[in-house]
């Protein structure tokens, strides 16, 4: 039961690792215009193409943060069951 309790622990450890590895990199993600290198003159056209970004930018974010919670879920749930097992001989 002690070689489950460790399996387990360790696989709570790297699933916390990867749920952190995740959320780091939604916090990460850059607003890139749509329109690319060329900014466009027109003023409306240029804030449009960063309003854009803008929702890019947060959709992968938001698809992040969601893989990280779910991973977060995973990872309660192994180490529980690691803590339980270390209960028994």
């Amino acid at each position: 039961m002690h070689t489950l309790a460790i399996s387990l622990g360790i696989a709570g450890f790297v699933l916390g690792l990867l749920a952190a590895w995740e959320w780091f990199r939604a916090s990460r993600v850059n607003i890139v215009p749509v329109w690319g290198d060329l900014e466009p003159k027109d003023p409306v056209a240029s804030q449009m193409g960063w309003i854009a970004g803008v929702l890019q930018a947060s959709a992968e974010s938001a698809r992040l943060n969601q893989r990280a919670a779910a991973l977060t879920a995973v990872t309660v749930v192994v180490s529980t069951g690691a803590s339980l097992a270390g209960l028994f001989p």
